[in-house]
């Protein structure tokens, strides 16, 4: 069963480093600046990215229960981007002050699909897999003695 919960937390891993380098291709070198909530986003992102990567190389799954809030906090705050972005009765100028609006859409080449909803894909999927692998590593040392 560990090395299920090693190649989900391999997945996950895989998925947060993607989405860590696009962040950053995306915020640097095509100019699309982040607003403030991005930045929210960015900061549970980076973490995940960097400590999935050495809970990976240890196997060390007890890790897992430090690193599973970083990606509830980025889906709830992804939610809510999205949200003010397609909802237009939202008011974000509570949330975003100064700097780059949050309901800017900047084109990334993929059509209707923007960076936040890209944002809520991975924290979704990397909290459901993040989940899953808490539960197989729990099953497992209750199994073993």
């Amino acid at each position: 069963m560990t090395t299920k919960a090693s190649l989900y937390l391999y997945i996950s891993w895989i998925l947060t480093s993607v989405s860590f380098l696009g962040s950053i291709c995306l915020g640097e070198f095509l100019e699309n600046y982040p607003c403030m909530l991005c930045w929210a986003q960015r900061l549970c992102l980076f973490p995940l990215a960097a400590g999935l990567g050495l809970i990976y190389a240890k196997q060390d799954f007890k890790a897992i229960y430090y690193f599973i809030p970083f990606s509830i906090v980025g889906l709830i705050l992804s939610l809510y981007h999205v949200a003010l972005q397609e909802i237009p009765s939202l008011d974000p100028t509570l949330v975003c002050g100064m700097g780059p609006s949050c309901l800017y859409k900047p084109d990334i080449g993929l059509g209707k699909i923007t960076m936040p909803m890209l944002s809520l894909f991975s924290f979704f999927i990397t909290t459901v897999i993040l989940s899953h692998v808490k539960k197989i590593t729990k099953i497992v040392h209750a199994i073993t003695p």
